[in-house]
């Protein structure tokens, strides 16, 4: 079947793909100036690590957001902006400081622009299409909970309700909306790729498929 426009809607759509386009670049734009004036900078970084030793991992204050648009989901970035909560259970960098989260809101305009100019911002070492779904599987959870201990620094919610898990990594409660399921599969793969000096463990003895079903299980919370 061929579909037939005129000449009028030909000219149209290109137009109307530029102005989205222009929309969008000016959106993260903005987030920018909004991300600089909020100084957000000085606890996130835009810039790939090139950090050398555990010792300047411990000086960041935060996480770093240069490959933040592969990592998190933009409805997720906006709507933390809007209601900060605590994502980690202990200071970034802390095993033993509880994180009593002083991380400033923003008004729903101003994260909207934020998290344009966030997921603009991503990394070549994700791959991509890899993971597809989420996966709340027997292996996955065995891999999870037993073979790799992912428990011991993660926590993530338990049947019937409540957490379980460690405290010095991130939260996994609600992985499955704040990250990118290709992200965790590169994460997982090669941590170096993203926090060079970081305390993530290499996976190197895991096949491929392992990694993809852990990843496709974390996806599942």
């Amino acid at each position: 079947m061929k579909i037939r426009l005129s000449s009028n809607r030909m000219i149209a759509l290109p137009i109307l793909v530029l102005w989205l386009f222009a929309a969008e670049w000016s959106l993260a734009a903005t987030g920018k100036e909004v991300f600089k004036s909020q100084k957000c900078g000085s606890c996130h970084s835009l810039t790939q690590s090139v950090d050398t030793s555990f010792q300047d991992q411990l000086k960041k204050k935060g996480p770093d957001l240069w490959y933040a648009g592969s990592k998190y989901q933009k409805a997720w970035i906006v709507s933390y902006l809007q209601t900060p909560k605590p994502v980690r259970p202990l200071v970034f960098n802390s095993v033993d400081k509880n994180n009593e989260l002083k991380h400033a809101a923003l008004s729903a305009a101003d994260a909207g622009a934020v998290g344009e100019f966030l997921s603009s911002l991503t990394s070549k070492d994700v791959a991509q299409g890899v993971i597809t779904k989420a996966n709340k599987g027997v292996r996955g959870k065995i891999l999870f909970q037993k073979k790799q201990a992912c428990y011991g620094c993660h926590r993530a919610a338990k049947r019937g309700g409540g957490e379980a898990g460690g405290f010095s990594g991130p939260s996994l409660v609600g992985a499955g909306q704040r990250l990118q399921g290709d992200w965790v599969f590169s994460f997982l793969k090669n941590p170096a790729s993203f926090v060079p000096a970081g305390r993530m463990p290499y996976y190197k003895h895991l096949s491929e498929l392992e990694i993809k079903t852990i990843s496709e299980y974390v996806m599942s919370f």
